[in-house]
């Protein structure tokens, strides 16, 4: 019950409250065959309901029993091509630790932030001399171009000020043992992107990455997270604060009983939200959900559902649906039948 979700195939539901853990248990391979006709060169492949945890697919394939359909070409990456006068530098596709940095010198990257597994990187020699040029590239794409900077490095060059430094960093056997941090700059498609120089003396070449920029929301569980506690929010009807299992806490019997939970945030965005909640009812109780604004407005409204629990407390995961902006919010849930239904706190990511 961590994770539990359906899973669908161009609209059609093929998986219902797939439970990885229940059918594979830790760290083993849960592999699933789904037959779809596929008409127009498209499969969608989509998650419905969430009930628990987040969806997740490791990997995809895709066969068909037509032998003369052909794969389509992959594609050309988000870099074009690398422009050098110079030799040593080299395009490469999908990172990972072990690549070595360095056409000419030993050393591999041996840990990487998260989202650059797969990236596309330029190999580049060493040691940049005073007379060489670097090289310049093209993209295909709006891009993130992330450049990895040598911890110990005291001046930092003028042109790095128009980049946003990031708290994540690389790392390589390189020299004994070499950290770098992360820089990030965004880039628009076609831009032609010109590396520049640390110094203009003679100095170790950064490591360079590339990666598209992509739609998806950021990983719930790597996002920071602010806890509210539901007895400070309000309550209506026969729902009431209550002491339940040494936790004080909110309670909605059933559907007369409406739990308020109130947050706030700070920015504009789509925040990932964690429910810790009990549900006695023997069974799973809907729930009608709004999100409401300081003002009343209602910003989303739908239905979530909480599986019964053995008396024990239980978290639900999911997110507020749309984009709010800056601003306090007040989560409403009604159930829709008998509980009662208990809520501890809600997490906001």
């Amino acid at each position: 019950g961590w994770r539990l979700f359906d899973v669908a195939v161009n609209d059609k539901i093929v998986l219902n409250d797939l439970d990885i853990w229940a059918e594979a248990g830790h760290d083993h391979l849960l592999k699933k065959t789904i037959q779809a006709d596929i008409t127009g060169g498209k499969l969608k492949i989509s998650f419905p309901q969430v009930k628990a945890g987040q969806a997740v697919i490791s990997a995809i394939a895709i066969s068909s029993t037509d032998n003369s359909l052909q794969p389509t070409a992959p594609s050309a990456g988000t870099v074009a091509k690398i422009h050098s006068s110079g030799e040593g530098w080299a395009l490469r596709t999908w990172l990972n630790t072990g690549d070595n940095p360095y056409s000419d010198a030993s050393g591999q990257f041996y840990a990487l932030s998260s989202e650059l597994y797969g990236a596309q990187w330029i190999e580049s020699p060493s040691t940049i001399k005073t007379s060489d040029s670097l090289p310049s590239f093209k993209l295909t794409a709006n891009a993130d171009v992330l450049v990895a900077i040598d911890t110990t490095l005291i001046t930092l060059p003028v042109w790095l000020k128009n980049w946003q430094p990031l708290t994540k960093y690389v790392a390589s056997t390189f020299g004994g043992k070499t950290g770098y941090q992360l820089y990030k700059k965004r880039f628009e498609k076609n831009a032609e992107i010109q590396l520049e120089r640390l110094a203009e003396d003679e100095f170790y070449m950064y490591p360079v990455f590339v990666l598209p920029v992509t739609t998806l929301d950021y990983p719930i569980d790597l996002r920071s997270t602010t806890k509210w506690e539901a007895e400070d929010g309000k309550v209506w009807s026969n729902a009431g604060v209550v002491e339940y299992m040494g936790k004080k806490c909110v309670v909605s019997p059933n559907s007369k009983g409406k739990i308020g939970v109130s947050f706030q945030v700070g920015l504009a965005s789509k925040y990932g939200l964690e429910f810790r909640y009990i549900n006695l009812s023997g069974k799973e109780v809907a729930a009608v959900v709004e999100i409401v604004d300081a003002s009343g407005h209602q910003v989303w409204k739908g239905e979530w559902t909480f599986l019964a629990t053995p008396n024990e407390w239980k978290s639900y995961r999911t997110d507020t649906q749309t984009t709010i902006n800056a601003g306090t919010y007040t989560i409403l849930i009604t159930p829709k039948g008998d509980g009662p239904l208990y809520v501890d706190w809600l997490k906001v990511q």
